[in-house]
């Protein structure tokens, strides 16, 4: 079973929190309602952020949260991280029930808890007239996880049922990128993606650029401007003789 949490940016204005669910066809046969009821519960926590939710196929969903600047970025994730305390902590587990099964390896050890994360993301951005040069600091706190699997209870009782990613998708790919010593990093054309330790905190830090449209416009305008004017300088004035 996989958890994405991602970044996905547009213009130096515009972007979204993207969230991704997918479970594996084992965790779906065991548990054929449990995606249903993350989606649910995940889509009742992004609906006063102007999100949406869709599914994308069997086992697959994609929860979206539009932002608008660097400000609005800010508050909005950390209030997907940290959801409001009157969201439901868990799903419905009576909807679910799971079975205990003499086989830890073919039974998933979790009650429909959802994965809990904390962290903290701060993103500083310098206008360069066609494009913004974009630093982002992101601190991803999955300290929950672990203390289940020492427990042996929870999402992450069993090693690898869980895998949980952090994707930054940008228009111009990301100039450099760094991670908590020891983390994952891939590079997917205009993507980067971090596989995240659990019962850990992985901090992440990257720059890139993203376009200015207003920048981009402002130099056609006077790119036009000047070669109308360089245009009128070679014509002949109105009503002036044929060579």
């Amino acid at each position: 079973m996989r958890y994405d949490l991602g970044l996905r940016f547009t213009s130096q204005t515009e972007g979204a929190i993207v969230q991704r669910i997918t479970l594996s066809d084992d965790v779906q046969a065991l548990t054929p309602v449990l995606g249903d009821q993350w989606f649910a519960r995940l889509a009742h926590q992004i609906n006063p952020l102007d999100g949406w939710g869709q599914r994308l196929d069997a086992g697959s969903y994609q929860l979206t949260v539009p932002f608008y600047g660097s400000t609005d970025l800010v508050r909005k994730f950390k209030q997907v991280l940290q959801p409001s305390p009157n969201s439901p902590a868990t799903v419905d587990r009576s909807a679910s029930p799971l079975t205990p099964s003499p086989n830890p390896r073919t039974q998933p050890p979790w009650h429909g808890d959802l994965p809990a994360l904390g962290g903290d993301i701060a993103l500083s951005q310098d206008n360069r007239l066609v494009a913004f040069r974009n630093h982002l600091h992101l601190s991803l706190d999955l300290q929950a996880l672990g203390s289940r699997r020492t427990q042996g209870q929870g999402v992450g009782a069993t090693a690898g049922i869980l895998q949980v990613a952090f994707v930054l998708d940008t228009p111009w790919g990301v100039d450099w990128a760094r991670a908590t010593a020891g983390v994952p990093q891939q590079h997917r054309g205009r993507r980067v993606v971090w596989l995240l330790p659990t019962g850990a905190v992985t901090d992440v830090e990257a720059v890139f650029w993203v376009p200015s449209p207003l920048g981009i416009g402002a130099i056609g305008v006077f790119l036009l401007v000047v070669g109308g004017m360089a245009v009128r300088r070679w014509l002949p004035p109105p009503g002036s003789p044929s060579p």
